[in-house]
């Protein structure tokens, strides 16, 4: 089966990927950095990547970061932990540009 370089986005394909276990299931992996809880620092991370043809999550970047590490925590995590079920476009599985926003709070 021959791959495409074309990605789209998720409003243009017929199935759009799925996180497989789902967001709660994601949120466990997500370490809240230790520098972070001494500064108080929390808020809203949005993290843009490609899902590929086979579900494994593409090129993960901060759209919206808080700094303080929690940006590259969930790098980490979309880059080695997140897994998709492909994007499809007229039956065939495509590249598909998404993005997520994971939540830090202090509790």
């Amino acid at each position: 089966m021959e791959e495409s370089s074309e990605i789209y986005e998720v409003v243009d394909v017929d199935k759009s990927p799925e996180l497989i276990g789902g967001y709660d299931r994601l949120q466990r992996y997500v370490r809240y950095p230790k520098s972070c809880r001494r500064e108080n620092i929390e808020g809203d991370v949005t993290v843009q990547f490609i899902v590929d043809e086979h579900g494994s999550v593409l090129k993960p970047s901060i759209q919206q970061g808080i700094g303080g590490s929690c940006d590259e925590a969930i790098i980490r995590v979309m880059a080695k932990r997140a897994k998709y079920t492909p994007g499809y476009l007229d039956g065939r599985a495509v590249k598909v540009r998404m993005s997520l926003t994971v939540y830090f709070r202090l509790r």
